[in-house]
């Protein structure tokens, strides 16, 4: 195990004495925090990076080790993955108790990149060796008579740009008989046999471009010999990728998927410049970019994109949803109103209002007794979750609030909701959107960081109120859900419009022409 010096320190705040330690080991920070004059009550550590915003949180009511410390008062807060693509060579973080505000160790903490590079090695049995390796093995198992297309994403997790990403390939492999070589930076995920099944994976890339960029950029212009000149990245979380990609000769076109200010103004400009195309999938977005884009030679476009989950049902041939099946489930009566959030569990996605928002409908509106809110999605950060749900439980509203932690395939949940409640604070175009039109949902949206809420106002599917709005909110989700004539409209329209106006095949063959023409102009 890799570890990293210790601190222990103490503050004063409101005359109670935290005392606090922490340390990185493996690809964890390990610590422990708890208050002197209430040592067995847990405290909530967040991780802070260098601006001041909270990555994520956990409770510390772990296991501790040390004598002097209370035994069960220890926290471990995985490093995050994202860190391997910072642009900066140090990367800067503290901590803060989240009960009082405390941030510790005092001035916060450097550590150098590639140190991080070095853990995730280690844990995750994925060295800059055993990247090449795989890199190599690759190329020689390239079947016989096929020209390979070269496509980078960040990770293998179940959400919304790798699935994206899958649909696409899964097009372009069957549609245009393209061999996918699927470069990716992270460790293997959930979606991991999906891809092997469309073509060649080869993951772990990050830790080799991290430690070794001169051996990956051997490696990348080996593959510009054999490969189709143009590649394509998914999500500005690729950058280091595309660049390396770049320098080895392809042409690089980008799919992005995130708000510009996600990332530094490094990160972003290094994409410009890596990039000789981007793809946005709506207006607002571009227009975010529009600073960054400036001064570069870097083409942009919008493309809509495609529905994938609403394709694959399609595909599937399966049955009607049967409505009454997850409601029966969940303790939600024949005449119950259901409204559905989706997401992982984080402060980007909202739950955080959400939660919160659960209280105030159930103390303001007249529908309370009859509504249950339901949120599918993995609780990535469960101090959050942890927190949201015991301030439903006490405030007596634990009956009417329900948590799914994920669906393979959500349809069900669309097929028993009566209404999608968007609450994210930054969404760029959730493709949970769409599915909900697609099953004929409502959409009830935020005016500001989500770029569906054009959408929803331009379709009458739906309502957008003032983002983070309690009341509006309320007032909104009532007016909807008695809303019979709407509901109907959306119903019968909204299926048809979301199949014909964001058909993954139309996506994918766009992406496709663009390829082809950058690969000729490459040629």
């Amino acid at each position: 195990m890799f570890k990293l010096s210790r601190f222990m320190n103490k503050a004063r705040f409101k005359g109670t004495t935290v005392r606090r330690y922490f340390g990185l080991q493996g690809a964890v920070l390990k610590g422990a925090v708890y208050c002197k004059s209430a040592p067995g009550q847990p405290l909530t550590v967040a991780l802070l990076d260098a601006d001041g915003k909270v990555l994520r949180s956990v409770v510390a009511n772990g296991p501790c080790k040390h004598d002097e410390l209370p035994p069960h008062c220890g926290f471990s807060i995985p490093v995050p993955m994202e860190w391997l693509a910072h642009p900066e060579s140090e990367i800067q973080f503290s901590f803060r108790v989240l009960e009082n505000g405390v941030e510790f160790p005092e001035g916060g903490r450097v550590i150098d990149k590639r140190q991080i590079g070095r853990i995730f090695s280690e844990e995750a049995c994925i060295d800059e060796a055993e990247g090449a390796e795989r890199l190599e093995k690759a190329l020689a198992e390239i079947p016989h008579g096929c020209t390979p297309f070269v496509i980078g994403i960040h990770e293998m997790q179940r959400s919304g740009a790798p699935l994206i990403a899958l649909s696409v390939i899964r097009h372009l492999a069957k549609a245009k008989g393209w061999h996918p070589l699927i470069l990716c930076l992270g460790p293997t995920g959930p979606l991991t046999e999906n891809f092997a099944e469309l073509g060649q994976v080869i993951f772990g890339m990050g830790p080799l471009l991290n430690r070794e960029p001169a051996m990956m950029l051997g490696l990348l212009r080996r593959l510009r010999r054999v490969c189709a000149p143009a590649a394509l990245v998914n999500s500005i979380s690729t950058t280091p990728l595309a660049s390396a990609l770049k320098e080895a000769g392809f042409g690089v076109l980008s799919l992005v998927h995130e708000y510009p200010f996600a990332y530094s103004k490094t990160f972003v400009g290094t994409m410009m410049e890596a990039a000789e195309e981007i793809i946005f999938p709506c207006g607002p977005v571009q227009e975010a970019f529009s600073e960054s884009l400036a001064g570069h030679a870097t083409r942009s476009s919008v493309l809509s994109q495609g529905a994938y989950l609403v394709e694959e049902r399609d595909a599937k041939g399966l049955p009607p949803i049967a409505r009454q099946e997850l409601r029966s489930r969940l303790g939600i009566g024949p005449g119950g109103n259901f409204v559905l959030a989706c997401g992982t569990v984080d402060l980007r996605k909202g739950f955080d209002w959400f939660t919160s928002f659960v209280l105030h409908f159930g103390r303001y509106s007249p529908l309370a007794g009859n509504t249950h809110f339901v949120w599918l999605g993995k609780a990535y950060d469960k101090a959050l979750f942890f927190h949201g749900q015991h301030s439903i439980e006490i405030n007596g509203r634990g009956a009417h609030f329900h948590h799914i932690e994920e669906m393979d395939d959500p349809s069900s949940a669309y097929g028993a909701a009566d209404l999608l409640l968007m609450c994210s604070r930054i969404d760029p175009f959730p493709s949970v959107v769409l599915e909900a039109m697609a099953f004929g949902l409502p959409v009830l949206g935020f005016d500001h960081g989500q770029g569906t809420s054009a959408l929803i106002e331009e379709t009458g599917y739906g309502a957008v109120v003032r983002s983070m709005d309690m009341e509006e909110a309320r007032l909104a989700i009532e007016r909807l859900l008695g809303d019979d004539a709407l509901r109907r409209k959306v119903a019968a329209e909204g299926p048809a419009f979301v199949r014909d106006r964001f058909r993954t095949a139309d996506y994918a063959e766009a992406i496709a022409t663009r390829l082809e023409a950058m690969g000729q102009a490459l040629a």
